[in-house]
């Protein structure tokens, strides 16, 4: 009896941790990165002695929640920096700042006095005790098929605070709250503060699939950048193997990290039934980010190593509708920043720090005048919350919409891969495919989890189920 031979598809979280755990295990483990570095949209590169990270995220629950979880398992030291502050809040020319125990009476506190929501505190903590009610997965059930806008319009009517509301659900999965799902928002949201640990992890991002990438070498597991895979070969129903630029690489399992779509893209359409009356190739993806990446000098924009900021009566629908439209959207345009150094010095040369710039875009918004004229809006209004910056920046790189779906030789760009929508609340997200020997880790398969979360539930997910299909000896 051999161990099972599997090839993996993609570094990124859901790919890397599962190759780890899979190589941790004993097994005959192979990895395929169709860039150059490891990480997918958490990876990190190196610029000018700066390790920066290529897109921008959050740790609802650092170490109490799946990212921790998933470092225990595969056996790699895992650091988050969760103290106070841990976010600053920008909101119509006020700052907040925030605690990594987001659902804290001080944080509440905080956020009731930003927003003075006159009438609606009755209505707001209505929400709140509803959203603390949740304890399973069972308890949203029956909220499947429900959008998020619909919930939080039943209890908050205050247009400002039902504006930031919309903005937090839009956030958490990179989808205009009146498509995402309200069982996943609530189960999240709830989760999040249940957890009390909002974090950072020192060294960035991108020291997790790194981290895991060396524990899979450690194994025995081998890594192949820049070699794509070109095909997922499937014969009489059954993975034999994939073929590369390099030639054709035999195997038992294949682990794919490059989502649903492009999975059924590498292996065959007809190999994959319709489930009740969805087309699988056809479900919807999320939207999609614009990013600006800074090196700073001494200049430090940040206390905190995350930020929100939003105008008054911002709208994320508003904004991709104006996108889409090619119109002006400096009245629409909410911002996430992230600031890795203030968590990790380290990440770059003595007292300088790197920012980041993010904000949401259609999926499908690929032209390059396009991307270009609503970067220099993201530009404009990230020196509007950081009067001076434009003085100190060393160098500046700009990610368009296209840019990650380039690395992964896809269509489109969605953020967290397939929309965690109300549309597509009845999907199996299971890791299996009806491909014997394949399976999909990553965002879109797992359970209801948010980003970098949700990848690493996958992972432990995809690991445990090859396992359990593919003993090793």
């Amino acid at each position: 009896m051999k161990n099972p031979r599997i090839i993996v598809i993609g570094t990124g979280i859901g790919g890397s941790g599962a190759a780890a755990l899979l190589a941790k295990a004993g097994a005959d483990v192979m990895v395929f990165e169709n860039s150059g570095r490891i990480g997918g949209k958490t990876g990190a590169i190196d610029k000018d002695g700066f390790n920066v990270e290529v897109g921008a995220h959050i740790s609802p629950r650092s170490h109490k929640g799946p990212l921790g979880d998933l470092a225990r398992a595969a056996g790699f030291p895992l650091e988050f920096y969760s103290r106070y502050p841990i976010l600053t809040f920008f909101y119509d020319g006020k700052k907040k700042l925030i605690g990594p125990n987001l659902g804290s009476p001080m944080n509440l506190l905080r956020f009731a006095l930003l927003f003075k929501p006159r009438g609606s505190y009755l209505g707001l903590l209505r929400f709140f005790l509803k959203m603390r009610s949740f304890k399973s997965e069972e308890d949203v059930k029956p909220l499947l098929g429900v959008p998020a806008l619909t919930f939080i319009r039943e209890y908050i009517k205050e247009p400002n605070l039902l504006s930031f509301m919309q903005f937090v659900a839009g956030m958490m999965f990179t989808l205009a709250p009146e498509n995402s799902s309200a069982a996943y928002f609530l189960w999240c949201f709830a989760r999040w503060f249940e957890a009390g640990a909002s974090g950072y992890p020192v060294g960035g991002y991108g020291i997790i699939p790194r981290s895991c990438m060396d524990i899979c070498e450690a194994h025995g597991g081998t890594v192949h950048l820049s070699e794509g895979v070109k095909r997922i070969v499937v014969e009489n129903g059954k993975v034999t193997g994939v073929e590369t630029s390099q030639g054709f690489y035999p195997a038992d399992v294949v682990v794919s990290n490059a989502g649903i779509a492009r999975t059924i893209e590498l292996a065959g359409r007809e190999h994959f039934p319709d489930t009740d009356g969805k087309n699988p190739d056809k479900l919807a993806d999320s939207e999609g980010n614009i990013i600006l990446q800074y090196g700073l000098d001494g200049y430090k924009p940040l206390e905190t190593p995350t930020c929100i900021y939003m105008q008054k009566d911002a709208s994320i629908s508003r904004l991709i509708k104006k996108m889409r439209n090619n119109e002006d959207i400096e009245d629409a345009i909410g911002v996430f920043f992230a600031s890795p150094t203030v968590a990790d010095p380290s990440l770059a040369p003595p007292g300088k720090h790197v920012l980041l710039a993010v904000t949401f875009a259609p999926a499908d918004m690929l032209d390059h005048e396009r991307n270009q004229r609503y970067l220099d809006a993201l530009e404009k209004k990230t020196f509007e919350v950081f009067p001076g910056m434009e003085k100190h920046i060393l160098w500046k790189r700009a990610r368009e919409v296209g840019y990650f779906a380039g690395q992964a030789g896809k269509r489109i760009s969605g953020t967290v891969g397939m929309a965690q929508s109300w549309e597509n609340d009845f999907v199996d997200r299971s890791p299996r495919q009806p491909v014997e020997g394949l399976y999909v880790a990553g965002t879109d398969t797992g359970g209801i989890n948010i980003g970098t979360e949700a990848a690493a539930v996958s992972a432990l997910v995809t690991a445990r189920m090859v396992l359990e299909d593919h003993p090793v000896k």
